[in-house]
């Protein structure tokens, strides 16, 4: 069985950063982000990218 992130978006209220940013850095996919960011919708990215 898969494991299981839950991911809460509270961009700096809670924690100091954009926690979309923090999100795709911590899992390494930041490279891969950065390859995708200019061929799609923001929100397909992040769906893309977590799921």
């Amino acid at each position: 069985m898969a494991g299981v992130i839950v991911v809460f978006d509270f961009d700096k209220t809670i924690i100091d950063v954009d926690s979309d940013d923090w999100v795709i850095d911590g899992l390494g996919l930041t490279e891969r982000f950065n390859e995708l960011l200019h061929t799609m919708p923001w929100n397909c990215l992040m769906v893309g990218l977590l799921l």
